[in-house]
């Protein structure tokens, strides 16, 4: 039966490092911006992954279209892959990147982001993991557990940085009092 996994999570919440993992596993899919599967699933392998921030270049992806259209392809077992990542560094990430002009609008599409991805793959009736990257970058065994809830295994290793180091190394001296 062909298998796919989906990808998704705010902005700069780690979906890239995610998708990496799944590939590594033997999925056929990307972990670039660019993904071949929105122009066609043809040619897709049994067992893909397919990513998507939201939003994805200023733009809301329509999780039931990306369902249909793998589902039209064979691909009827269907797992959501939520990322998290910690609030703090996937805004001051987003606002580094550009992806937003302000927290207050990075706050707002993360918000939104979340909201819709769980609501859809409610009302869709797919099955959800939650991949949370802190997790994976203090201790790795929590990546092995997620990809076996999966029904995979890592075919290598995988280079895992602690990403969001950098952040907190530059709020140094901001205290909570």
């Amino acid at each position: 039966m062909k298998r796919a996994f989906l990808v998704y999570g705010a902005e700069s919440s780690g979906c890239r490092f995610v998708t990496s993992a799944f590939i590594a596993c033997g999925c056929d899919g990307q972990a670039t911006h660019r993904q071949r599967f929105d122009k066609s699933l043809a040619g897709a392998a049994e067992l893909i992954v397919w990513r998507r921030s939201f939003p994805h270049n200023h733009r809301w992806p329509d999780i039931a279209d990306m369902v249909q259209r793998l589902r039209a392809n064979g691909h009827q077992d269907t797992t959501v892959i939520v990322t998290i990542r910690d609030n703090f560094a996937m805004l001051e990430s987003q606002l580094l990147r550009k992806h937003v002009r302000s927290r207050e609008e990075g706050q707002q599409n993360i918000r939104e982001a979340y909201r819709l991805i769980f609501s859809e793959a409610h009302r869709l009736h797919l099955p959800v993991r939650l991949a949370v990257y802190e997790a994976y970058v203090h201790n790795p065994r929590a990546l092995e557990s997620l990809l076996a809830s999966c029904s995979l295994e890592l075919k290598a290793p995988l280079q895992i940085r602690d990403e969001d180091g950098k952040y907190f190394q530059a709020a140094d001296g901001v205290g909570v009092t």
